[in-house]
């Protein structure tokens, strides 16, 4: 489930994974903030095979938005008007990895990315 909306000042864009997810099956949390037209969480070390989660929001209009090499985009929203978001997966082994996009324009981001242990 996923959505975004105007709280009178920002944007806010949300999404819920559904599923049981207990402290010690999160791997690791990063977060990335900038302005730059390659945003990224930063690296991060998995410490087993785990699922990475990302999102990104931007204030800005209808632009375009595209995931990082290996991920896959679960949600995405490019409207005029409201907030560029995006959100990504991909399965990996132990590693370090980040959880990155490309736009095409330079524009401040957030970025935030989970990784969740596998079995």
């Amino acid at each position: 489930v996923s959505q975004s909306r105007y709280d009178g000042g920002n944007w806010i864009a949300c999404s819920e994974v559904v599923g049981a997810i207990t402290p010690n099956g999160v791997n690791v949390v990063d977060d990335g903030l900038g302005e730059s037209t390659t945003p990224t969480t930063g690296n991060f070390t998995t410490s087993a095979k785990s699922a990475i989660f990302g999102g990104s929001t931007y204030n800005t209009g209808t632009r375009t938005i595209t995931e990082g090499s290996g991920y896959a985009t679960t949600w995405e929203q490019e409207k005029d008007g409201l907030p560029i978001a995006s959100w990504i997966y991909k399965i990996v082994d132990a590693g370090t990895y980040e959880a990155n996009w490309t736009l095409d324009f330079s524009g401040e981001y957030q970025a935030l990315a989970i990784a969740i242990k596998g079995n």
